[in-house]
């Protein structure tokens, strides 16, 4: 007689070994209440998102950069998603990402610009001024662009794993789009990135090319009201300390600032703080297409503005910058407040990308010594002149005396100017470069009493280090103030001699 073994997967056994580890998909009933959802009819007490529905995210833990399905919603100026769609019907906590200081931007494509949405309201000119929320700046594009490259080629190791993941997702929205008689066909697939001020990035991707440009449609419309909310409500939002409020009236009252730097329209009310300028709103778009290695854009009346941000916006000005960056124009006319956008991009592009108009260095010396004298006496101008005409930002963390080691950082900051220490952390100057004498400029800052100089470099990775002679070796240490031989200090006191 033949017996089953008991390990046999019977029916019965199949339903009775059913384990809660792997629960049961129900595809059918997520689909039509998504649907649900999508038309309105489910609202669970909310207000209705603008709109809702699944995307795929991309993961940002380093060992697993998966696509992950959420439920995406974009509601009072937030995007917010959820790992389920019963967790956003419950009111479990989602993500948000604020979209009032974001933009949107699609990979392979060039930035979309700050044409008026469908159903948009408001004046014009806040419309138009919004390319500097609805653009991308040109470097984080790049860096997608290159991203895509790699996956696309297969060149680069560690996408290998994305790639499969998104080439079986791509074959999948294709053969959907041939089910439903589409003829879309988009290599990159259907992906879209929110990328934030200070460079953070959330990677998402729809089912279809329709749905994602109704996505990011929607978005850009989110980005546009929130930003006309906040326009509108500028009061509220302004400086409410009183030290910020006289930092910002110093500022307008700089030499220049009363007019925009670049088309002249009066009461300017953004800057490019990098720069040192104050910039119209318009203008400002155009900036910050620019990409934040050239220009770096904040409001003056709605943003914070540290110490190091006013330091260089008193020292600079427009009309110290103009005459760093406008100084032989030739025969050109400059841009008026009346222009047309594009003949303030064409200039502003000339003046700041392609360096047209740059007022030539005042010696003959090398760029190195150039900025060595001119730290050393506090000349912030003559800095931005000479840090607008280095060929690579790596010259800034190379030692100007290879016999010392000192880098410019070390020098400003032994100098005590916060004005320049920013400058220089702007042109990618490193905070905890060493010296020769296994010194950062940290330690130089506090050993000067230089605290807000030191705060600086705190919030750029700066940290204080103690010099270890064994075999010449330097070992980073928690930040504190360590003894320094007289050798080191005999350098610095003889820091003006060395510069003759």
């Amino acid at each position: 007689m033949d017996i089953s073994p008991s390990s046999t997967p019977t029916p019965s056994r199949k339903s009775r070994r059913r384990s809660n580890l792997f629960p049961q998909f129900t595809h059918n009933k997520n689909k039509a209440l998504e649907e649900k959802m999508k038309n309105g009819e489910l609202g669970i007490g909310r207000e209705i998102p603008v709109k809702q529905g699944f995307l795929y995210k991309k993961s940002k833990k380093p060992l697993n950069k998966d696509w992950k399905k959420k439920w995406v919603t974009i509601r009072d100026g937030y995007l917010t998603y959820h790992s389920t769609l019963q967790d956003y019907q419950s009111e479990a906590q989602g993500k948000n990402i604020p979209l009032k200081h974001t933009t949107v931007k699609i990979p392979g494509q060039k930035p979309r610009g700050s044409r008026p949405t469908q159903g948009s309201s408001g004046p014009s000119s806040l419309i138009e001024s919004t390319s500097s929320y609805l653009e991308s700046d040109l470097s984080s594009l790049h860096i997608c662009s290159a991203i895509e490259s790699d996956k696309l080629s297969g060149t680069n190791s560690s996408f290998g794993k994305e790639s499969t993941h998104h080439k079986k997702r791509h074959r999948r929205s294709k053969s959907n789009n041939k089910q439903n008689g589409e003829g879309v066909d988009d290599s990159y697939g259907y992906e879209f990135i929110i990328v934030s001020l200070d460079n953070k990035q959330w990677h998402f991707e729809a089912s279809s090319f329709d749905e994602r440009e109704e996505w990011v449609t929607k978005i850009e419309e989110e980005i546009l009201n929130s930003l006309q909310e906040m326009e509108s409500d500028k009061s509220k939002y302004r400086i409410s300390g009183i030290s910020d409020r006289a930092s910002v009236q110093t500022i307008r009252e700089v030499a220049g600032n009363s007019h925009c730097v670049d088309c002249n329209k009066p009461n300017p009310d953004w800057t490019s703080f990098n720069l040192g300028a104050l910039i119209c709103i318009e203008c400002s778009g155009i900036h910050r297409n620019l990409g934040t290695h050239i220009s770096r854009v904040r409001s003056l009346d709605l943003d914070d503005w540290p110490p190091g941000h006013v330091s260089v916006m008193k020292s600079l000005g427009n009309s110290i910058t103009n005459s760093i960056y406008e100084h032989n124009i030739g025969g050109l006319t400059k841009p008026t407040a009346s222009s047309s956008r594009d003949e303030k991009e064409r200039w502003i592009r000339s003046k700041y990308e392609k360096k047209e108009f740059l007022a030539p260095l005042d010696s003959p010396d090398s760029i190195k010594q150039q900025l060595l004298y001119y730290i050393s006496n506090s000349n912030v101008p003559s800095v931005a002149k000479v840090l607008a005409h280095l060929p690579s930002p790596d010259q800034v963390n190379s030692p100007i005396q290879p016999s010392d080691g000192k880098y410019p950082i070390h020098i400003a900051a032994t100098i005590g100017s916060l004005a320049i220490v920013q400058l220089l952390i702007w042109h990618n100057a490193k905070a905890d470069a060493i010296d020769r004498y296994g010194q950062t400029a940290l330690y130089y800052a506090r050993l000067n009493g230089h605290q807000d100089i030191a705060d600086l470099l705190i919030q750029h990775g700066g940290y204080s280090t103690s010099r270890n002679t064994m075999n010449g070796s330097h070992i980073k240490r928690r930040p504190r103030l360590s003894a320094m031989g007289s050798s080191a200090l005999d350098v610095f006191d003889t820091l003006p001699a060395s510069i003759i």
